[in-house]
């Protein structure tokens, strides 16, 4: 009888609701987050903050993520659930998210930043928490297809960065995120349905379970793992380019006459070019492994990169999205899966987590640095392009060497 309850839990149904309550999840949280990050910039620059301002509030922004991503990845590993984490950050985002519009008219800076820390430490760790809940419910359940999960998304972050750059453009500021803080609020609700990835222990079983791994326990054995290494080293390269790349592309548009409704645009391809790729790349990964998806993403990477830094053109610039997929769209379900075989059971949330941390946020800062000290030195943003193709060639080499070493 327990072997069938078992078998219920983890069949195909569980599966099902699994990914429908995560696909809603995913969706109303992509879509939420974009109202505030994808607009951010511009709303601090038009309500008078310059150019270097707004850009070292976000540089500040990225680094608050770097101190609280690793941890929140320790606490969900030994004390607290990535569901309750999630649902308690999605409620906690839902106040400063509406209040930003009347911080934003009141010009206090201090008063601006407090409110933008408080959505960094909440609603910026979600998609990392999100990340390492769904690894752990696939460890227990291989049939879950983290990717139709994960773009459903994409794709509402691309509809949310068309129809909320709308909406901003006729109702203003305030309605965007009122928008927001609704889908938030949504998003917590969501959370609330799908399974937890499992019980963590109480206080007293903390306190006498000796076998209880610290947080330095915890990342010994993650530093001990060659391929859990090579892994973050490949993607920290892929990444570091692509986040320079985030930021040149935006502002090559604008160097070609384009406006920032090209700028929108050209995220809204670029999301939404994930999505058929996020979607079949399970079937793929099954078929092919991770090892030559690896290497074939590292490569795609390099050749647009290259290819862009060739582009003379606002519509160029625009085209060359759609190879969106097959770079990230490529490169997050792989390194997933990778990491789902790879992690130990015992730190799963923190290998996610310190993962994200090392080739999203940490790169993040290094892009705009490296961007910024090109720009610096007297090139175009279009000249710098060719500059930042080369950590790609580096992640490139990582992941052949990975191969030829037998390291994958």
């Amino acid at each position: 009888m327990a072997k069938n309850e078992a078998s219920a839990e983890s069949g195909p149904s569980a599966v099902r609701s699994i990914t429908l309550h995560g696909l809603v999840l995913e969706s109303a949280y992509y879509f939420a987050y974009c109202a505030y990050l994808a607009f951010i910039i511009a709303d601090l620059i038009q309500h008078g903050w310059s150019q270097s301002a707004a850009a070292g509030a976000m540089t500040i922004m990225s680094m608050i993520t770097v101190l609280v991503h690793p941890l929140l990845g320790y606490l969900s590993d030994s004390i607290f659930s990535e569901k309750r984490l999630i649902i308690t950050f999605l409620i906690l985002t839902v106040i400063p998210i509406a209040l930003l519009p009347t911080l934003l008219k009141s010009g206090s800076h201090p008063l601006i930043l407090l409110d933008m820390v408080i959505i960094t430490v909440t609603a910026s760790q979600v998609g990392g928490l999100l990340d390492a809940w769904l690894v752990s419910l696939r460890r227990a359940m291989p049939d879950i297809n983290y990717g139709i999960i994960r773009g459903f998304g994409s794709l509402a972050y691309a509809l949310s960065a068309q129809l909320l750059g709308m909406i901003t453009m006729r109702f203003g500021t305030g309605a965007r995120f009122l928008i927001s803080a609704g889908f938030f609020g949504l998003a917590a609700l969501a959370a609330l349905t799908l399974r937890s990835s499992g019980p963590r222990p109480s206080r007293a079983e903390r306190k006498a379970d000796t076998s209880r791994l610290s947080g330095r326990q915890a990342l010994r054995i993650l530093l001990s793992s060659r391929r859990y290494i090579l892994l973050l080293t490949f993607s920290f390269f892929i990444l570091l380019s692509a986040s320079a790349l985030g930021t040149l592309q935006s502002i090559c548009i604008l160097e070609f006459g384009g406006t920032s409704a090209n700028v929108g645009t050209a995220s809204a391809i670029s999301a939404a070019t994930e999505v058929p790729f996020l979607f079949v790349m399970a079937a793929i990964i099954r078929r092919t492994g991770e090892k030559k998806l690896l290497i074939l993403c590292a490569l795609t990477y390099s050749i647009r990169l290259l290819a862009t830094a060739m582009l003379t053109s606002v519509s160029g610039l625009l085209w060359i999205q759609l190879s969106q997929g097959v770079t990230f769209g490529i490169f997050l379900p792989v390194t997933m899966s990778y990491l789902v075989k790879i992690a130990d059971e015992r730190v799963s949330s923190t290998a996610v987590t310190i993962f994200n941390t090392v080739t999203y946020s940490i790169t993040a800062i290094l892009g705009n640095l490296i961007s910024s000290l090109l720009l610096g030195a007297g090139l175009s943003a279009h000249q710098a392009l060719l500059y930042i193709a080369f950590p790609a060639l580096i992640g490139l080499g990582t992941a052949v060497y990975g191969s030829v070493r037998r390291i994958w």
